[in-house]
């Protein structure tokens, strides 16, 4: 773990839990210090893929294989969203959700050197676990799963782009 990060990946089940072998154990990434509405909690890199896997990100038309992306887990009322952090044309940085939904020229010049960044909606206290909704930002997830908050299949967003 670096200095400037506010996170680390941890099971989800305590160590010496009985009846549950090391092969079952359920990975999260999870707080190591309060985290304030508004605050980058991860900045998310990796490589870009074409096609989505198990622990991609979807970041407009492409996916991220982001090692630390991949052990942020679901949930349909998270703590944090994925944006990406762009330079305007003064070089502010800014936040731009992924919800713009253009494909493109515009989609191009814009998602075609991305800086993903997971911010957090709600405060997030230490040892809390950092989840985001993965329907949030997956058009169609490489492994649908049952959701553990109502039992729902959780398979992407299945949005059309235009």
């Amino acid at each position: 773990m670096r200095p400037e990060d506010k996170y680390m990946v941890r099971t989800r089940t305590p160590v010496g839990f009985p009846g549950i072998s090391k092969e079952d154990f359920d990975y999260g990434l999870y707080a190591t210090e309060d985290i304030k509405v508004g605050e980058i909690v991860v900045n998310l890199k990796g490589e870009w893929r074409i096609e989505p896997n198990r622990a991609s990100i979807q970041i407009g038309e492409r996916h991220l294989d982001s090692p630390i992306g991949g052990y942020i887990n679901h949930h349909c009322d998270p703590n944090c969203v994925v944006l990406c952090k762009l330079s305007d044309l003064t070089l502010t940085a800014r936040l731009v959700p992924l919800t713009v939904r253009v494909s493109g020229s515009l989609t191009s010049m814009i998602i075609s050197n991305p800086n993903p960044v997971l911010v957090a909606i709600k405060p997030i206290f230490k040892d809390a676990e950092i989840t985001f909704d993965y329907n949030t930002t997956e058009s169609n997830l490489a492994n649908p799963f049952k959701c553990d908050c109502h039992g729902k299949w959780i398979k992407g967003n299945e949005v059309l782009f235009l």
